[in-house]
């Protein structure tokens, strides 16, 4: 197996003074990083949106060509759309597109522009870096020239300014190239908060983070080919975890300090302990941590247009509803919960619906699928759901459309939760959460909130 050395680790102090990196041949070398944004205006729970920015450089007008940097940032691009980050939101530079004007506009305009409060942010790097008269740190873009560093590199100081106007509320760093420098005033990427704290997923997801995963310590040698012989040993084993049973929780959730963990562990273990990789956070990062679940992938299965009855009796068809909401108030996202009134994880969903702060274009829709023939249930839901006046509340005209409903959209109980457009299209399927989990509802809402359309 062929090495190539990287001097690894990695400095996040203000100012912080670094040593001297030799540019040797198949060397990657960087510096330090950031403090975080201020503190954010509110908190609200779950992702809106999420964006990605990944860079990989194995080919190099002024630097030593690598082998693995591309391979492995295009394997971690692909990867991410399995968690969440819709395509469009995923942007790729390699080689000669990731030019030092192109990384810079990505970084210093289109993510801070782009990006909200509620938002979740990861850059991925590989390729070289460098340092600068032994004091400033840069990444090295394809256009990089080692005897003119300041103006053809990206400087920390710049990320650092970056870094403070991202208004993303958690922001996740992960690094497969060089560092040099000491680490210093950082703190831990785990054991912030008691796993049997009231409220963990919550705090999670809710708080602000700002974390970082390198692909080594200070002075270490990095194996340029891992296992499979397709990546370094760094990234062969950050897709592996996160995949792996050991990694997510029993809700099947990630979080970045346990995923930082688990590559540590494996890399260590794969190299004799040669290399090192670290999770941390910025020294003003709060207790949040970025996390990650898999979307599962849904059937393509259509909402038949039937007729329903409102509270008061009237009658109304769906297509038409949808569509009229949507000319009139611009709804384009609809959730549709599927109901009835025996079903306590089906009272669980009405709450947590409920509590969350849809934006303006989201329209929560209810169908109770109690039998209309059966008097006091029927006046029982009615009663129920009378207690959530921001939902549009059907009910069934005729337990026929019952059996239809559970034909047409495949389900076997309730609750179903949908999210749909404007045209029917089922964006989202979920058959409900277990309430009795502190994170089932900040999931429903992101997950909501992320496969939305133009929301």
């Amino acid at each position: 197996m062929r090495k190539r050395t990287r001097f690894l680790t990695f400095a996040i102090l203000l100012f912080i003074m670094v040593n001297f990196v030799d540019a040797q041949s198949q060397t990657r070398g960087m510096v330090k990083v950031i403090p975080p944004i201020p503190q954010l205006k509110h908190e609200s729970i779950g992702y809106r949106q999420s964006w990605a920015l990944i860079i990989g450089i194995d080919k190099y007008q002024d630097y030593p060509q690598l082998k693995t940097a591309v391979k492995g940032a295009k394997a971690f691009a692909k990867k991410l759309k399995k968690f969440g980050f819709p395509d469009k939101h995923i942007i790729e530079l390699y080689d000669e597109n990731a030019t030092k004007d192109s990384i810079e506009f990505y970084l210093q305009d289109f993510l801070v522009r782009k990006s909200e409060n509620n938002d979740r942010v990861l850059v991925y790097f590989g390729g070289h870096g460098d340092t600068y008269q032994n004091k400033i740190g840069y990444l090295c873009p394809y256009d990089a020239q080692k005897n003119r560093l300041p103006f053809t590199a990206i400087s920390m100081n710049s990320i650092e300014d970056v870094n403070k106007l991202l208004p993303a509320k958690h922001v996740l760093y992960i690094l497969d190239c060089c560092f040099s420098g000491m680490a210093a005033y950082t703190r831990g990427g785990l054991g912030d908060l008691p796993l049997n704290e009231k409220n963990y997923y919550k705090k999670l997801i809710t708080r602000k983070a700002r974390q970082i995963i390198t692909a080594g310590q200070n002075n270490e040698l990095a194996f340029d080919v891992g296992p499979g012989g397709q990546y370094s040993p760094f990234t062969y084993f950050l897709l592996e975890g996160m995949e792996s049973n050991k990694v997510q929780d029993e809700y099947h959730v990630i979080q970045a300090s346990k995923l930082g963990e688990y590559v540590k562990e494996k890399v260590g273990k794969y190299t004799g302990g040669k290399q090192t990789p670290i999770i941390t956070r910025f020294p003003d990062s709060e207790e949040g941590d970025l996390l990650l679940w898999e979307e599962s992938m849904q059937p393509k299965i259509e909402f038949p247009d039937l007729t329903f009855q409102f509270a008061n009796g009237s009658l109304t068809k769906f297509d038409k509803l949808i569509r009229y909401q949507n000319k009139k108030y611009g709804r384009k996202n609809f959730v549709v919960l599927l109901w009835d009134r025996y079903c306590v994880p089906c009272i669980n969903e009405l709450k947590a619906l409920n509590t969350m702060s849809f934006p303006s274009s989201f329209l929560v829709i209810t169908i109770n699928l109690d039998d209309p023939n059966k008097t006091s249930d029927f006046t029982l839901a009615k009663n129920l759901i009378a207690d959530y006046p921001n939902f549009i509340n059907l009910f069934l005209i005729t337990v026929s459309q019952k059996a239809e409903l559970i034909q047409k959209l495949k389900f076997q109980g309730t609750p179903l939760t949908l999210l749909m457009d404007v045209n029917k299209n089922i964006i989202l399927r979920k058959t409900g959460f277990n309430y009795s989990s502190p994170i089932s509802g900040q999931l429903l809402y992101t997950q909501l909130l992320g496969s939305a359309i133009n929301h």
